[in-house]
């Protein structure tokens, strides 16, 4: 800087931060009334409060010298001669130097200064009084700026910028993720794969599959394919890549063809040359049992016999009687000819070898009915004997197979169990039949005890009296029964080693709506006696349907028709344990000659997470996965299926969302009277009205309460987000 004036100077000038346009004033080095603002003065005058000499002073909201944040008397010279003034502003402190040597150092933080850091003024004002004085300013380097940002963000010129720590070398092994407001990032994995311990690397979930069903029916006996499925789980693999290496059907061929209801031997010579011949069976055989190098040259009947020609696929190696592979086909060939023709008893069979020059022949012969008419007693007896021996075996295997299922089922409470007991103990199918080959049981109850106490259930504790019923069917599927209990017993056991593990409450003290909603939860769960004493409870619940997709789930479970979907309040399986709630969804827009049922479902929902996030909000979990230490999503919702996020509603139902198919049973299927529940769901509609006035009322509530739980949290960030700003310089050089 320099001064030009040769005279006697002016007051002299000053360097403004401002967070308004600076004023024509001419007092006070021509900042005087400027409010909210920073200077540092260059005062060559002793005014009235001055001190003695020039001086450089930093100033706040005032140019009175009593009021100044720090000055130096000595360094000021008006010498004519050029200066340079550096002025340094780092780690909120302000530090000036002139011609090199520092003259002065104050703590003081300009960006907290001003409301908006990044938007204020900068200028020179100065003071003349009745002179006249010529001052020359020089920018010998660009002025830049830095400002202080929240974490996550550096200081640019043009403001605060976010910082993908990303871009950086970060070890992730799939993918990196940014998280806002912070310096860090976290490794994430593809779908189907999971994040390791070291927080860097990914492995596949494990693919989780179901055993295999039985193999289908034979329903074509000409050398027809039958096949067995499994299918994999779709929840617990969590999409896992490792399931594209899994077969989740198989295939094989009948194990005989057309079987015959014949007694005579040359019948049954006909009917089998006709199915081996065009069914090509008997080459199917030695295939099957590794009799590869065998090759059938011709099949033909003479009367109550068969002949097989059969040679060596390579010629060069000849056939004879007494080789291990004829005497396999031979026994092959018996065999099968007994399966086939059932009617006929095993001891009027017989097969030779006769040898020939490059093959051998196999003569297979049924002897005349009239030729066994001596031996009818001894045949009889020995029938006697082996039915004995039959029922003694399925009596052993009805022992075995029924205890264990009986022994697991009874580990349930008793107001659980008694139906799927009563099914397990009919093991002939006396009363609970078998539907249409199905792998479910079922039983409509009779007006009775076993009646009465499913209508209270449905009535009293599920909340569906006055629902018209037309029939009330228990259901058993044995596999989804086991399935069930082995959760049962494995969360009781779980709890009972580390309860805060699988259970976690990390929601508690979020806001009222949640404890409310736990409240409710727990009502519903002690409205059934049989939940007395337990860690692990079991609930009732409801779902609405129609009776075609009513037999699917009971055979296959719910997971059998996709019901395990991206729902409003988190993936999984959707019941209510209110009967009247459902029954919307058993009607539908079907119409009235439809079958609507009520499934009622023995569910497992652990420990909840209580739900009061908004499906069409921006906190939405729609389509999420179920929250960490929870076992389910418990919602209580509005007749019309929206959130209740302000306690104690005049009207309200519940949903409850459970991700494993496990953890919920078919146990009986209600069939409703339709024409009945249409006017049911008419008359609902006044309540819906009333609803819609409530949630107004609980919405603008509910405004309110996020509104000052957003206050209290931006003064708890105005205290807490003070972060230290980069080095912030300011180049004032050759001021004159």
């Amino acid at each position: 800087m320099v001064n030009s004036n040769k005279s006697e100077s002016c007051d002299g000038f000053a360097f403004l931060f401002s967070e308004s346009k600076i004023p024509r004033v001419t007092v006070d080095l021509g900042y005087s009334g400027v409010t909210n603002c920073l200077a540092i003065e260059f005062d060559y005058i002793q005014d009235e409060k001055d001190p003695s000499v020039p001086h450089i002073s930093i100033q706040e909201n005032t140019a009175d010298i009593m009021h100044s944040l720090g000055w130096n008397s000595t360094a000021l010279k008006e010498d004519q001669l050029i200066h340079f003034v550096q002025i340094i502003h780092k780690q909120s402190r302000i530090t000036i130097f002139l011609d090199g040597q520092e003259i002065l150092s104050k703590p003081i933080n300009i960006s907290v200064m001003f409301e908006n850091p990044s938007n204020f003024y900068l200028g020179f004002t100065a003071e003349t009084n009745s002179s006249t004085d010529f001052y020359e300013i020089y920018i010998l380097s660009k002025i830049t700026f830095d400002y202080i940002c929240p974490k996550g963000y550096r200081s640019r010129e043009e403001g605060c910028v976010f910082v993908y720590e990303c871009e950086n070398d970060h070890n992730c092994q799939q993918l990196c993720r940014n998280i806002l407001n912070t310096d860090k990032f976290i490794c994430d994995c593809f779908d189907g794969y999971y994040l390791k311990s070291d927080n860097l690397t990914c492995d596949p979930y494990p693919c989780i599959l179901s055993n295999w069903t039985d193999w289908s029916p034979c329903r074509d006996c000409s050398g027809a394919n039958i096949n067995r499925t499994r299918t994999i789980d779709l929840d617990q693999s969590e999409g896992s890549p490792l399931c594209s290496q899994y077969n989740i059907i198989e295939f094989r061929t009948c194990s005989f063809p057309c079987s015959s209801s014949t007694t005579d031997g040359n019948a049954g010579a006909i009917f089998l040359e006709r199915e081996w011949s065009r069914t090509n069976w008997i080459m199917l055989l030695f295939d099957r049992y590794n009799l590869d190098e065998l090759f059938v040259l011709d099949i033909a009947t003479k009367d109550n016999s068969i002949t097989i020609d059969i040679i060596h696929y390579n010629l060069s190696v000849p056939l004879n009687c007494s080789s291990l592979d004829i005497e396999n086909a031979k026994e092959i060939i018996l065999q099968n000819s007994q399966e086939v023709l059932t009617n006929i008893t095993d001891n009027r069979f017989s097969i030779k070898c006769e040898p020939h020059n490059y093959y051998v022949q196999l003569l297979l012969t049924i002897a005349p009915l009239e030729n066994t008419d001596n031996n009818t007693t001894s045949y009889l007896v020995a029938t006697i004997i082996f039915v004995v021996v039959i029922i003694g075996i399925i009596c052993a295997i009805f022992a075995l197979r029924i205890y264990p299922k009986i022994s697991n089922i009874r580990k349930l409470p008793l107001g659980v169990r008694w139906s799927f007991e009563s099914a397990a103990l009919d093991f002939f199918g006396i009363s609970w039949k078998k539907y249409k080959s199905r792998n479910f049981k079922m039983k409509q109850l009779p007006p009775g005890p076993d009646y009465d106490t499913v209508k209270k259930l449905f009535d009293k504790s599920l909340s569906g009296e006055g629902i018209p019923i037309k029939s009330i069917t228990a259901v058993y599927n044995p596999i989804l029964v086991h399935n069930f209990v082995g959760d049962y017993l494995k969360w009781n056991a779980r709890l009972s080693d580390n309860q805060a593990v699988f259970q976690k409450n990390t929601w508690k003290g979020s806001n009222e709506i949640r404890l409310w909603i736990m409240e409710e939860f727990k009502a519903r769960v002690d409205s059934f006696d049989w939940n007395k004493g337990s860690i692990f409870p079991i609930i009732a619940a409801c779902h609405g349907t129609v009776l075609e997709n009513a037999v699917k789930i009971c055979n296959g479970g719910f997971a059998a028709l996709s019901l395990v979907d991206a729902g409003y309040y988190g993936k999984g399986i959707y019941v209510t344990s209110y009967a009247i709630y459902s029954l919307q969804y058993a009607m539908g827009n079907h119409p009235v000659d439809i079958n609507p049922v009520i499934i009622i479902s023995y569910v497992l929902p652990g420990h909840p997470y209580p739900v009061v996030e908004d499906f069409n909000g921006e906190d939405s979990i729609s389509g999420s996965a179920l929250k960490p230490g929870c076992q389910s999503h418990y919602v209580r919702t509005y007749p019309n299926g929206c959130v209740v996020r302000t306690p104690n509603p005049s009207i309200s139902y519940d949903e409850i969302v459970i991700n494993q198919e496990n953890l919920v049973v078919p146990a009986f299927i209600i069939r409703l009277e339709s024409k009945d529940c249409m006017q049911i769901l008419k008359g609902k509609e006044s309540e819906n009205a009333k609803f819609e006035k409530h949630e107004v009322e609980d919405r603008v509530m509910e405004e309110d309460i996020v509104n000052n739980q957003i206050q209290k949290k931006n003064k708890s960030d105005d205290e807490d987000n003070t972060e230290t700003s980069d080095e912030q310089t300011y180049h004032l050089i050759r001021i004159q």
